[in-house]
């Protein structure tokens, strides 16, 4: 079982650093941080200068891609958005303000949530905005492809939610977790990739929701900000 670290005298606490920018992986954390009320400095990474392929960053990040967080009361750093966001819960979630217990039916679940908004609604939607935006060329069947893969994996998004909605629009229990965080970090992007979920109610309520929630945009007014 993960030992959570007391937070207690949170004040006592070093600010955790994250490095990063204004894109869905950035939200994702920036939006957690924000939930566990932590203290955290940023340290924009310009990705068009492609910063994050110069060695000091690889240092940090051998994978060369973001974010990074670096914890100064654990001499910790990790990469990888799901990792981080495990290792935040982990560390500093005694409560499970956006957790749930290690054991229980919903922490799997929210493995289980988290992994498949990593392994597939993410990767496919970089994917697709690589061919809209940056490929060059326009080729019809991978855009087509991708496309569709997004909207099937709203759909099950769809579907998650429909399960749950007694205890309110969250992914898992009655709150909101690292699931709906991370979720959230390309759902900020789907207009751009020309996806439309106003098929899907209960997603796009639950994106209006989470938008708008006061501790998630501090995260995003930091990150775009900074």
């Amino acid at each position: 079982m993960p030992k959570t670290r007391s937070t207690s005298k949170s004040s006592e606490l070093l600010p955790l650093k994250l490095y990063a920018a204004a894109s869905p992986s950035g939200f994702r954390v920036a939006t957690i941080l924000e939930f566990l009320g932590l203290e955290y400095k940023i340290q924009t990474v310009n990705l068009k200068a492609k910063e994050q392929k110069e060695q000091w960053y690889l240092d940090l990040n051998p994978n060369g891609k973001i974010p990074t967080l670096v914890d100064p009361n654990t001499g910790f750093t990790i990469t990888q958005t799901a990792a981080v966001a495990q290792y935040l819960v982990d560390t500093y979630d005694p409560d499970h303000k956006v957790s749930f217990k290690y054991g229980s039916e919903e922490y799997y679940k929210q493995l289980e949530y988290i992994n498949l908004s990593v392994s597939e609604f993410a990767a496919i939607n970089s994917q697709l905005f690589f061919f809209k935006r940056m490929a060059g060329t326009n080729d019809e069947f991978a855009i087509t492809h991708l496309s569709n893969e997004v909207n099937r994996i709203i759909s099950v998004f769809e579907q998650l939610l429909s399960k749950n909605t007694k205890s309110g629009l969250y992914f898992i229990g009655d709150h909101y977790s690292i699931v709906d965080a991370s979720i959230y970090g390309w759902s900020r992007y789907l207009a751009m990739n020309e996806i439309d979920v106003t098929q899907f109610k209960l997603f796009k309520q639950w994106y209006d929701n989470f938008d708008q929630d006061e501790t998630v945009q501090r995260g995003v007014t930091r990150l775009l900000h900074n």
